[in-house]
């Protein structure tokens, strides 16, 4: 069953995936026009559900992190 643009970032999360590509996401959502899947991933963006560090890479943001908008520095930068 397609995932709705407005829970994809939940849907990866629940899989246990913090990362996932425009490709998958195209999967996810049952795939669809490309300028739609751009559009809903903006308004994610916009939302700080998820952000993307590189073209075609998103990251999904858990909810405690939303208000943020980013996971911590933590996560990216080797100590």
């Amino acid at each position: 069953m397609p995932v709705r643009m407005k829970d994809l970032a939940d849907h990866f999360l629940a899989a246990g995936r913090y990362t996932f590509t425009i490709a998958e996401a195209q999967k996810a959502l049952g795939a669809g026009d490309p300028a739609g899947i751009y559009t809903g991933l903006s308004r994610l963006r916009r939302r700080h559900e998820l952000f993307s560090p590189a073209h075609g890479l998103y990251v999904a943001v858990p909810p405690e992190y939303r208000n943020r908008g980013v996971v911590p520095a933590e996560w990216f930068i080797h100590q």
